[in-house]
């Protein structure tokens, strides 16, 4: 009974065939025909070096990538001094980088160089032009701020043992 009820639903949209689209999407445009994409010369590897075999392969992107190590090793030989300044910009770009990840890094992680090349560059810096002490927590208030109690008692000159104070500025003056 039941395959009997299946057979007269299904045997309508068999004798007329599936619609090809519903009463609104009839009215659409098809889509449009899909283009190959175009086929680019490389910039890097022209025409000219595409025919040579051994340069086309060195100077192609995939091995320019391979060539950047041993490019910066012959520069460090050949100008140590600024290769040197380059490198310690390197390692103090990748320290401001992972800094403020410092207080969740393990002690012994391969990080913390990176983040201690630029703390010490940072305490170099500070100590170059004067600056030494302002990130410090202990150093917040400026001498100006102390009390004034507190200024008298480090006034007074400490007594030694002998009764006799330590410099000996009021030993010679007579009036």
């Amino acid at each position: 009974m039941l395959l009997r009820l299946l057979v007269l639903a299904v045997a309508p949209l068999l004798a007329h065939g599936a619609p090809h689209a519903d009463a609104i999407h009839a009215h659409m445009e098809p889509a449009p025909p899909k283009a190959d994409l175009p086929r680019v010369s490389s910039p890097v590897v022209g025409d000219r070096m595409r025919r040579v075999g051994l340069l086309a392969k060195l100077a192609s992107p995939k091995s320019a990538l391979l060539m950047l190590p041993a490019a910066i090793a012959g520069l460090a030989l050949a100008y140590p001094e600024p290769m040197a300044r380059f490198f310690l910009h390197v390692l103090c770009f990748l320290g401001s980088l992972f800094e403020p990840f410092d207080s969740v890094l393990p002690q012994k992680h391969p990080l913390r160089v990176f983040i201690a090349q630029v703390q010490d560059a940072r305490r170099a810096y500070e100590v170059k032009h004067g600056l030494v002490g302002m990130r410090d927590p202990m150093h917040f208030f400026d001498e100006d701020d102390v009390p004034k109690e507190d200024e008298d008692e480090a006034a007074e000159p400490e007594a030694t043992a002998d009764g006799e104070e330590e410099d000996g500025a009021d030993e010679g003056d007579s009036d």
